[in-house]
């Protein structure tokens, strides 16, 4: 039995031909991100542990679905950077199945970097919390959600296909990550959501309450 391993660097189209050939051939494919985007949609991660461990379960099972599909006599198309620590699983994999890789390593032009945009910073969120200081700025959730909406919506317009939502205030974490899936449902966008203020609050702020 064969299998269609493919790798290669982050924004290389690894994806977009794992797909492409998975169409043409007739093959299920599996992919480690996108049952890790899954995993996170359902489950998320509130730190950089909890990140880590969400990639290797989404390893754990990108290998187990493979398995299972192999089991019953079908090749499979696996799409993954394929780091060292994911290569003993892949090994025993390969070695369980007695399947023959056929290895595509994508990459790219080392010269060529994928276009990164940063946008203005939005300075207002949610405090409600804290409008007993004076010079405290809220907004709603309402008005919020309808402003990074129309941004999602103009980026999406212009052919955007992806976004990083850098969030530093704790207050707005619950709303964002709650949002994120009706985003990326309505926009057509992949959107994520990363909490900068974890670590730098349980650091320097754990047992500090914010009190009048």
């Amino acid at each position: 039995m064969h299998c269609v391993l493919v790798g290669g660097m982050p924004a290389s189209g690894k994806s977009h031909l794992a797909r492409r050939l998975s169409k043409s051939l007739g093959l299920p494919l599996f992919s480690k991100d996108g049952i890790k985007e899954r995993l996170f949609d359902t489950a998320g991660f509130r730190s950089r542990e909890e990140k880590v461990a969400l990639g290797v379960g989404a390893m754990e099972i990108l290998y187990y679905a493979a398995d299972q599909v192999m089991a019953a006599g079908s090749p499979v198309i696996l799409e993954n950077n394929f780091e060292s620590a994911s290569l003993p699983g892949l090994r025993a994999l390969l070695e369980r199945r007695r399947c023959q890789p056929i290895i595509l390593l994508l990459t790219g032009d080392p010269a060529v970097q994928p276009e990164i945009y940063a946008l203005p910073v939005i300075h207002y969120g949610l405090s409600p919390e804290h409008m007993d200081f004076p010079g405290t700025i809220t907004l709603s959730s309402q008005t919020l959600s309808a402003m990074i909406g129309d941004i999602l919506s103009s980026l999406r317009q212009h052919g955007w296909q992806r976004m990083v939502l850098l969030n530093s205030h704790g207050g707005n974490k619950p709303f964002l990550h709650g949002l994120a899936q009706e985003w990326r449902r309505r926009f057509g966008l992949t959107v994520y959501v990363m909490d900068t203020c974890n670590s730098l609050y349980d650091r320097y702020a754990a047992g500090v309450m914010e009190t009048p």
